[in-house]
């Protein structure tokens, strides 16, 4: 990207309110990278805060779906905590349910 661009987008984007500052930032870093441009350090310690509270939360929605399949909700949960919760539902979707488990769960024989 030119210098002269940068300039344009830098200026165009510097009007932008305080509350929007992390997607300026983001913007910024990803189609400007030669400029400097930080995330307030109060910031960024709330955005960790945020990625762990919706890691937690898709990891036991995992372990619920796999609980539901009749797998082991824990087992499932510990998988997508440390490989990702996209991959662990991937892995409990494709697994096949324990019938046995499924029909005692909702109070059926199968």
């Amino acid at each position: 990207m030119s210098i002269a661009l940068q300039d344009v987008l830098h200026k165009a984007l510097s009007g932008i309110p305080p509350a929007a500052n992390v997607l300026r930032s983001a913007f910024l870093r990803v189609y400007l990278p030669g400029m400097a441009v930080s995330t307030p350090h109060y910031m960024t310690g709330f955005l960790v805060f945020l990625c762990f509270v919706f890691w937690i939360f898709f990891c036991v929605l995992v372990g619920l779906y796999a609980s539901s399949k009749g797998r082991s909700g824990i087992s499932f949960f510990v998988l997508s905590l440390f490989l990702t919760p996209l991959i662990g539902f991937i892995i409990a979707a494709v697994i096949q349910p324990k019938l046995d488990k499924v029909g005692q769960l909702s109070g059926t024989k199968v």
